[in-house]
């Protein structure tokens, strides 16, 4: 009996090593993507900025740096369904992780220094405010013939 228990303890363990390995492997899968995005206003970082992101629904990917912690106020913007959970200081890493999750996101941990000094980023579904295309054509144009006119002087 000893040993049948043994075997189960030695399968349960290497089926969540194994588990862990895949998931690390979408994490890293995934930042690369989040640096690889040529769509920089869809790629923040910041506690706050994240946090106001992931509220409004906005985070389709959270990355979090590996038992980072930040406690915080969470904001007169931020409400949940019982305004006692949003009194006094919180884990903000947690809150943003968690509204990530109600919303629909993904969440990653990371870990080493992938992040640098920042505890979190996120790839998000939609940037805040989309720049109409005839606002950004002429924008691009202005800035083309300015350029083009310092050269002809």
């Amino acid at each position: 009996p000893y040993t049948t228990l043994f075997r189960s303890v030695e399968l349960g363990e290497s089926a969540r090593k194994t588990i862990l390995e895949a998931r690390q492997q979408e994490a890293d899968l995934a930042f690369g993507q989040f640096q690889e995005t040529t769509r920089r206003d869809h790629a923040i970082s910041g506690v706050r900025a994240v946090l106001e992101a992931a509220r409004e629904g906005r985070v389709h990917r959270l990355f979090l740096k590996s038992g980072a912690a930040q406690v915080g106020l969470l904001g007169p913007s931020f409400s949940m369904d019982d305004p006692a959970l949003v009194e006094g200081k919180q884990d903000l890493i947690n809150a943003i992780a968690v509204e990530t999750i109600r919303r629909g996101g993904e969440v990653y941990t990371l870990h080493g220094d992938k992040l640098g000094d920042c505890p979190v980023a996120a790839l998000l579904r939609y940037a805040v405010a989309e720049t109409p295309i005839g606002e950004a054509q002429s924008q691009h144009g202005s800035a083309i013939r300015a350029n083009s006119l310092e050269g002809a002087v």
